[in-house]
């Protein structure tokens, strides 16, 4: 897990936009995370990021409302 924090904070700080989201999404493809929700706030603006399914197996995506239990 901290490998995957770590891989997405790098991620974050070297791309822009879409380039963020379609690397975080294939981070999470080859890490079998179903869903990550992220909020990145750099000088006051906050960028809001809801990527992948809620569960494992299912068709719900992750969204605003999605709550995620904590390990």
């Amino acid at each position: 897990m901290k490998n995957l924090l770590l891989l997405t904070f790098l991620l974050l700080a070297g791309l822009t936009g879409q380039a963020q989201q379609t690397g975080l999404a294939a981070l999470l493809r080859r890490e079998n995370v179903p869903g990550i929700q992220l909020i990145h706030t750099k000088s006051g603006k906050s960028t809001v990021y809801n990527l992948g399914l809620r569960k494992a197996g299912s068709t719900a995506a992750v969204d605003a409302r999605t709550v995620f239990q904590a390990a």
